[in-house]
C-alpha cells in the first residue's frame, strides 16, 4: 500500500505522540508499505527508517492554515497514495475533505477527547476557543468524512459515535508498547544496583510524563500513609514535563520527602529499566483523561510484568479486567495506599498479576500486533472503496 500519514505535531520533542507515530508509520514501512509522513516544517528534526518525510510549510501560522497547506500538498500528489491516515488535530477537516474529493479512503486516529482538552485550558484562552470550535463543528465533520476511525479508548466510541451516527465506523486500538524494550527483570537485584537503588527495599513508583493534571494526584499523600506501615518504602517519580517543578515542590513539603526520589526525565530505554525495578507501578489520571485516553505507561507497566495500582475509572477498569492491575476504589490516597499495601503484603497475588500483565502485553499490546491490525483495517478500506 502507498500510505500518506498526516500529523500536526512537534516530532522533535519526546512524548507519546512521536512514539505512536514512529511505531505505526515505522511499523507499516517495516511490513513493506510505502509510507510518506506529512508533518509541519517546524516539527524537525525527526527521522524514521524507510519512511519519507514531507516537511510541509504554511504561510498562515495556525493549525487551520497548516490543514489547508497539507491538503494542497496532497492534491498536488494526486494518485500517489492508496489511503490517507490522519492523526486527529484541531481543524484538520481539510485533509479529510481532500481524501473524499480525490476518492481516496481515509482513516482517522483519535487519541483523546477534544471536550476534555477544552475543559482543561483557561476559559478565555486561544486554546480553549480553538478546542471549542473543533468540538462544536470540525470534529463532527472529520468523523463524517473519515471512512474508519481508530480510538485509543473504548469510552471514546460512546462519546464520539453520536456525532456521526455510526458506531460501526469505530475501532478500538490502545497505545502499544515495544516488547523488546519493556521486559520483566531477569535479576531485579542486579537491575537495582545498576540504577543505584537499594536491592531489598520495597519500591513503588510512577514512570512517565508529568502533566498538569498530575498535580492533583493523591500519590504523594498515599506514600505518606504507606510509610507509617512500611517505613523503609521508596517511591520513585521518573519522568519530566510541565508539572515537574510543581511536583518537586509538593514532594519537598511532604512528610514523606525522604522516602520519595524524583529521578526526572530519562531516555526511554532507561525508563523501561526503572519500571522493571519496581514492586508496584502507580498510575493516576483525572476521570476525564482516563475515560478518553490511554496512558502509554499502563501498556509499559504491563509489558514489564509489574503489577499496577490505579483509580477505579476510565481505561484503568479495562486494564483491571485484563488482569494487569488493581484499581483503588474512589482513587483517593487512602484507597491507593491500601491497595498498594495489599500487593506488598501478598507476593503470590503480585506474581499472578505480573504474569497476567505480561501475557496481555504479548497477546494484545505489542506495537507489532497493533500495526498489523491497522494494516488490516487499511486493506479492508481499500478493498471496500475501490
Amino acid at each position: 500500500m502507498r500510505i500518506a500519514y498526516v500529523a500536526y505535531i512537534d516530532l522533535s520533542k519526546s512524548g507519546a505522540g512521536p512514539i505512536h507515530i514512529g511505531a505505526i508509520a515505522g511499523g507499516l514501512a517495516k511490513l513493506g508499505h510505502d509510507v510518506t509522513l506529512f508533518v509541519p516544517e517546524w516539527a524537525k528534526p525527526f527521522e524514521l527508517n524507510n519512511v519519507e518525510i514531507r516537511w510541509v510549510p504554511h504561510r498562515i501560522p495556525t493549525v487551520m492554515g497548516w490543514s489547508f497547506a497539507a491538503a494542497q500538498k496532497l492534491r498536488k500528489e494526486a494518485g500517489a497514495y492508496d489511503i490517507i491516515y490522519m492523526r486527529d488535530f484541531y481543524s484538520g477537516v481539510q485533509v479529510l475533505k481532500e481524501a473524499a474529493r480525490s476518492g481516496i479512503p481515509s482513516l482517522l486516529e483519535v487519541n483523546g477527547s477534544v471536550r476534555a482538552e477544552m475543559l482543561s485550558v483557561p476559559r478565555m484562552s486561544k486554546g480553549r476557543l480553538i478546542a471549542k470550535l473543533d468540538w462544536a463543528y470540525f470534529l463532527e465533520r472529520k468523523l463524517e468524512l473519515a471512512d474508519k476511525v481508530i480510538v485509543v479508548s473504548p469510552n471514546l466510541i460512546e462519546e464520539l459515535a453520536p456525532k456521526c451516527g455510526n458506531a460501526e465506523k469505530f475501532v478500538f486500538l490502545p497505545n502499544g508498547v515495544d516488547l523488546n524494550l519493556f521486559t520483566p527483570a531477569n535479576d531485579k537485584a542486579a537491575l537495582r544496583r545498576e540504577l543505584n537503588l537499594p536491592e531489598n527495599a520495597m519500591i513503588v513508583g510512577v514512570v512517565g510524563s508529568m502533566l498538569n493534571y498530575h498535580i492533583e494526584s493523591p500519590i504523594i499523600r498515599a506514600v505518606e500513609i504507606l510509610i507509617e506501615r512500611f517505613p523503609d518504602l521508596i517511591c520513585l517519580f521518573v519522568g519530566g514535563g510541565p508539572a515537574e517543578s510543581r511536583i518537586r515542590e509538593k514532594v519537598a513539603a511532604s512528610e514523606a520527602a525522604e522516602n520519595i526520589r524524583i529521578i526526572g526525565r530519562v531516555p526511554v530505554e532507561r525508563s523501561a529499566k526503572y519500571i522493571s525495578a519496581l514492586d508496584v507501578a502507580l498510575a493516576w489520571s483525572t476521570k476525564e483523561t482516563a475515560e478518553n485516553g490511554w496512558p502509554m505507561r499502563v501498556s509499559a507497566y504491563a509489558a514489564c510484568g509489574v503489577p499496577g495500582v490505579a483509580p477505579d475509572w476510565g481505561c484503568y477498569l479495562y486494564c483491571e479486567k485484563k488482569g494487569s492491575l488493581l484499581t483503588a476504589t474512589g482513587g483517593n490516597a487512602e484507597a491507593i495506599s491500601e491497595t498498594v499495601a495489599r500487593l506488598l503484603d501478598n507476593p503470590e497475588l503480585a506474581g499472578q498479576i505480573s504474569r497476567k500483565a505480561r501475557n496481555w502485553a504479548e497477546n494484545e499490546l505489542s506495537w507489532d500486533k497493533i500495526t498489523k491490525k491497522t494494516e488490516r483495517i487499511m486493506a479492508e478500506l481499500i478493498g471496500d472503496l475501490r
